[in-house]
């Protein structure tokens, strides 16, 4: 091994919903959302993704 880092990064978990308030809550609006990212049904899958952008 040439080089270590180690960065403390504050890890959180939040249910799908809080984090969808959490995003609409600084202003942006749910575009879509999945339940992985092989794009299985939102629910059906084994992670919470989503896409979020600016309310227009």
């Amino acid at each position: 091994m040439v080089d270590e880092t180690i960065l403390k990064i504050v890890m959180r978990c939040y249910y799908a919903r809080q984090f969808e308030e959490l995003i609409t809550s600084y202003g942006f609006s749910l575009k879509n959302r999945w339940g992985g990212y092989s794009g299985e049904l939102y629910g059906q899958g084994p992670e919470l993704v989503v896409e979020f952008g600016y309310r227009t």
